[in-house]
């Protein structure tokens, strides 16, 4: 699937994966790139989302740690943009899918 934007045409990705524990993250995407937005379709009973601009769990945060609902679409009127990475840090248990460019 092709997106305009501002005339340039970019590629769309999904990027899906399982996370769980306190110490288990996921790297989406090394490089520059738009978030678009977070599916969330599983998660433990307190579980916490934290989204960095790099390549760990560290440096910019792009979303200050929020508390994801089941079954949710968080979609952003704006792309959020990154430079280094787009990096999820997760507490309990998430099943998400990211949607970026």
């Amino acid at each position: 699937m092709n997106v305009e934007n501002f005339g340039e045409s970019s590629s769309l990705y999904l990027s899906t994966g399982t996370v769980g524990g306190t110490t288990t993250s996921t790297l989406v995407k090394t490089g520059i790139g738009r978030l678009c937005g977070i599916m969330v379709s599983l998660a433990s009973t307190s579980p916490t989302i934290t989204v960095y601009d790099s390549t760990t769990a560290s440096g910019t945060i792009l979303l200050r740690e929020f508390i994801p609902a089941t079954a949710t679409n968080y979609q952003f009127p704006m792309p959020v943009l990154f430079q280094t990475g787009l990096f999820l840090a997760t507490t309990g248990t998430v099943v998400a899918t990211t949607l970026y460019y």
